[in-house]
């Protein structure tokens, strides 16, 4: 009887146990197994996280208010509102001269004859162009467009009002840090990104978030709707790796997230997870506040294909550009919705002018359509533009002033008397071999291309002008008996403008090319170009 007693107190003590480790088994724990092993339809990915929106094919185009806590709408100079994003298919224009299609950029003038400042309330509307008018709605719409040559276009569309469904993403880009190279036609770009989904009740992971995460303060049930109200309650945050979370079969906030022209990403500076946080939407008594985020956050290094116009180096300005597109979805199925936190922290970036060996002169950032060979359709995405222009010090004063110095003790032999002509020869002969082992040197500083640069143009013209005084030395001292008067009067102009002559040339070359790439060259030149924009 004794050893029945003492079976039974072990099997209940155990028992006892393994309640005690389940209950204390940690909520994210909990909320993982329940949702990885959900088999109910539909499933999350099946549903569409943005629903029931009027469109007519395009927004209107935001910029960050001076306050910087909110968008404000973008005009061009007589007013007129711009077209800020694409969100259809079917008007999305990749070439500015095909008129049946809308451009990012492209002015609004009128909407059904009547003009757009008059008629369009934007207090009311915002960029949401569409909510002015009714469902199944025709609306002409005539835009202005500036083309690549510099002329106005006007040309007109018809749109109807339709009401759509998508998946809508918040995205926040943060640009930590960036470095070109040049030389190599990339950049070096350190990114912090999160993607962001808001997620509703209907979603299986809000029901599994929301029945293992949230509690109410003093016990461990889930809060009454009075508690609710009242914010008497308490949640946890869960995060997930990457590989997790792709078992789960649920919504991913990144999915077909692509950054383009990436050459290489640093895995060592790689570092992403995955966030839930259940929350009440208002904090409202009834069940439909329940909500989800779920976020995607990523920190990482890439290296990205740039172009790079190097004509006017070392006095040159080029553009950044970070593309970000969706190539698993279509524009109609996936719309990218940036925040206000994306532009303050480029600005902050910007102010700081945190490139190294380069000034950030301005920045943008838009919406942009890409065509997706593969798959045949367009998706959405956007693109940050940073016009970033060299500090050209370090080349003037170690690089380009000691090759003028260089020619002008090479150009003092011309004082010196045409009898003296191993003296006169060892000078420029010396300057010419200091001219090409200086070369050597700064060598590694410039970038190796199939066309010459500015610098480029400066240390060939200097290896001529190097190798004259030579010459000027030897028909000199020939023509000491001869008096030679064409002779003489090379040796009369050498000594008047030849150095003057190598300063001038200067001079034309650096504004032949400040002319011939203004988009290209660095506002310091701009005095030289004949077309001021």
């Amino acid at each position: 009887m004794k050893k029945k007693f003492n079976l039974l107190f072990i099997t209940l003590f155990i028992s006892f146990l393994c309640s005690n480790i389940s209950i204390a088994k940690p909520r994210c724990e909990l909320f993982y197994e329940e949702v990885y092993n959900q088999t109910s339809y539909p499933r999350d990915v099946d549903y569409i996280s943005h629903g029931n929106q009027k469109d007519i094919g395009f927004r209107l185009y935001q910029k960050i208010n001076e306050s910087q806590d909110d968008f404000v709408l973008r005009k061009n100079s007589d007013g007129y509102y711009l077209v800020g994003k694409l969100t259809q298919e079917k008007f999305v224009g990749f070439d500015p001269y095909d008129f049946t299609k809308i451009m990012v950029g492209d002015a609004i003038l009128e909407i059904n004859n009547e003009d757009i400042r008059t008629s369009f309330d934007e207090k009311k509307y915002g960029k949401d162009i569409a909510e002015m008018f009714e469902e199944s709605e025709n609306v002409l719409i005539k835009f202005s467009r500036k083309l690549p040559d510099g002329e106005f276009k006007t040309f007109e569309i018809e749109s109807k009002v339709k009401i759509t469904s998508y998946n809508n993403p918040s995205l926040d880009i943060l640009v930590e840090n960036i470095k070109p190279n040049e030389k190599e036609g990339t950049y070096i770009i350190a990114l912090s990104t999160d993607y962001t989904e808001y997620l509703t009740k209907e979603y299986n992971i809000t029901k599994v978030a929301h029945k293992n995460l949230i509690r109410a303060e003093d016990r461990d049930e889930y809060p009454t709707n009075e508690e609710i109200e009242n914010e008497q309650f308490d949640y946890e945050e869960c995060t997930f790796s990457e590989n997790d979370w792709e078992r789960l079969n649920s919504r991913d906030p990144n999915y077909g997230v692509k950054v383009k022209n990436v050459v290489y990403e640093d895995n060592t500076k790689r570092y992403a997870n995955y966030l839930v946080i259940p929350f009440f939407h208002d904090y409202e008594s009834d069940n439909n506040s329940k909500e989800t985020i779920v976020s995607y956050k990523k920190r990482t290094s890439y290296e990205i294909k740039n172009d790079f116009n190097l004509k006017s180096f070392p006095f040159d300005k080029q553009k950044i550009i970070l593309q970000i597109e969706n190539e698993r979805y279509s524009l109609d199925e996936w719309k990218a919705g940036l925040t206000t936190w994306t532009l303050i922290q480029l600005n902050e970036f910007a102010k700081e002018n945190q490139i190294t060996g380069w000034d950030i002169t301005n920045y943008d950032m838009s919406y942009k359509s890409f065509y997706n060979p593969f798959y045949g359709d367009i998706g959405d995405g956007f693109e940050v533009i940073l016009e970033i222009e060299r500090k050209s010090g370090y080349y003037i004063f170690k690089i380009i002033l000691p090759i003028v110095l260089i020619l002008m003790v090479c150009w003092s032999v011309v004082w010196i008397s045409p009898k003296e002509l191993e003296s006169r020869l060892t000078i420029t002969i010396v300057c010419l071999l200091s001219l090409i082992a200086y070369n050597f040197v700064i060598d590694k500083d410039l970038p190796k291309l199939e066309y010459l640069t500015v610098l480029d143009w400066l240390i060939l013209i200097s290896y001529v002008y190097a190798t004259i005084p030579n010459f000027l030395s030897i028909l000199s001292f020939s023509n000491i008996n001869k008096r030679n008067k064409f002779i003489s009067k090379l040796d009369f102009y050498g000594k008047k403008y030849g150095a003057l002559s190598y300063v001038l040339i200067v001079i034309i070359i650096i504004s032949a090319n400040a002319n011939l790439n203004p988009d290209y060259t660095s506002s310091a030149l701009g005095w030289l170009t004949y077309a001021q924009k």
